[in-house]
């Protein structure tokens, strides 16, 4: 305090920053980026002045002790703020009130909320267009009027929460275009909760969303994951002026990614963006057919194959793959419940440390080194899904650098492999670009990850 009393004295700004703060947060492996350029490690030889025209700052999961360095309120030119896994408060975020801010990253903060202070008129005094609140404890109730409160909004990432519905968000009346609220507890919803114009992307995977209405038209939407909603049922009204249908017609071949659907045969009419299925197949072979969409042992294209190549079977023939598909679910699903027996025993507590048996293990610590991040490219609710993705995915593994973790909420996270956080932006970036990995791929320290599980292959 003597030292900003000092300064204050001298007629200097404060908040001036210290060399040695700088010092301090190069050792701590923050990035900072001035300008158009891509966030680095700071220059040993970077001064206070220049550090302070910052256009990106990345404090890298640093532990900031529930605070701010008081000089960031100096920042004018900043516009990306990263404070991902940094155990940061909503009382600490007031310090960044009305600067020029439009990427802001607060994911992995799952005490954000704790407090249960308002956020919503520090987002507001920015210039947000990308918001990642991803795991940070939020429900819709702590993100009331966001939609309305944040208007210029493009991308917003509300993954792995609280929320129960969109409602009090009043996302239809914004500009999103980019919308992830996977891994949530939502229950019903519709369209009318979206924002119509702008919309292009939606993720509302790993949900529980037993009803999905359709309404109105949604021009740019490309991509629609409704993925592991394992109750949903679709309101079939959708032919006439229907999301569905715009995305039929869309010239971008739109992504449509639905698992376990609806059982009445207009399912077969909402995958038709993928397959191509005549009526007189769909009435003859409904039950076959509905076991060809949802094994895990097909990929798209060898669907298409035994879709075209039906009509041709002999009865004996389209016997057999009956039976071969039907034995594959009640096996997957005897395996299912066997391993939700075993996970039973474990969280009460009848297993040693380590349990085996001839699939897997499960062993008590997540061994991710201290400036590492293990790449996350796949989530998924059951060991089963996990064998299958490594499996049948595109992704190529290396068994030696695959890891799979169990996260405090169930889940499992598939790792490609261990790598250095200071490295991770660029790897995660190279690789989706290339396409060799998810887009929605990232780097986790393993601060959600409760034990490490070995697969037998």
């Amino acid at each position: 305090m003597m030292k900003y009393f000092l300064i204050a004295l001298l007629g200097i700004k404060l908040w001036a920053i210290d060399p040695m703060d700088i010092k301090n947060l190069r050792e701590e492996g923050v990035k900072v980026a001035i300008g158009d350029e891509e966030a680095k490690l700071i220059p040993r030889n970077m001064h206070a002045e220049k550090f302070l025209t910052a256009t990106e700052l990345d404090f890298n999961e640093m532990r900031l002790s529930f605070t701010l360095p008081p000089w960031i309120k100096e920042m004018k030119n900043l516009q990306e703020l990263h404070l991902n896994a940094t155990n940061i408060n909503i009382s600490a975020l007031k310090s960044i009130k009305g600067l020029n801010i439009t990427e802001l990253d607060l994911s992995d903060n799952p005490n954000l909320f704790h407090s249960r202070e308002n956020i919503i008129p520090i987002l507001n005094s920015l210039s947000l267009t990308t918001l990642n609140l991803s795991n940070t404890g939020a429900n819709e109730k702590l993100l009331y009027s966001l939609g309305t409160s944040v208007s210029h909004l493009t991308n917003l990432n509300l993954s792995n929460n609280r929320i129960s519905n969109l409602k009090n968000l009043f996302l239809e009346n914004s500009s999103i275009e980019n919308l992830n609220v996977s891994l949530n507890f939502i229950k019903s919803f519709s369209t009318n909760q979206l924002p119509k114009n702008s919309l292009k992307t939606l993720d509302l995977s790993n949900n529980d969303i037993r009803k999905f209405d359709f309404n109105g038209d949604f021009p740019n939407l490309i991509s629609l994951n409704l993925e592991n909603n394992l109750h949903l049922r679709i309101d079939t009204r959708y032919k006439n002026n229907s999301i569905l249908s715009n995305l039929n017609k869309n010239k971008l071949k739109p992504k449509i990614l639905i698992s376990k659907f609806f059982t009445n045969k207009e399912k077969l009419n909402l995958v038709n963006g993928k397959f191509e299925i005549t009526e007189q197949v769909k009435l003859k072979y409904s039950k076959l057919i509905n076991l060809i969409l949802h094994t895990e042992s097909m990929d798209d294209e060898e669907r298409q194959y035994w879709f075209d190549i039906l009509p041709n079977m002999t009865k004996s023939q389209s016997k057999k793959l009956h039976t071969i598909l039907d034995t594959e679910k009640k096996k997957l699903k005897d395996l299912d419940d066997k391993y939700s027996q075993e996970m039973k025993k474990l969280n009460e507590g009848h297993y040693k440390k380590t349990i085996k048996n001839n699939d897997y293990s499960v062993i008590d610590n997540v061994s991710i080194p201290y400036g590492k991040c293990a790449l996350i490219v796949k989530s998924e609710d059951t060991i089963e899904k996990v064998r299958n993705f490594i499996t049948y995915s595109d992704v190529t593994f290396n068994i030696n650098n695959l890891k799979v973790f169990l996260a405090n909420n169930g889940w499992y996270g598939i790792s490609l492999k261990i790598v250095d956080k200071s490295e991770s932006k660029n790897i995660l970036s190279q690789l989706k670009q290339s396409g060799k990995i998810p887009s929605d791929s990232f780097c986790s320290t393993g601060k959600t990850y409760l034990k490490e599980v070995k697969l037998n292959f």
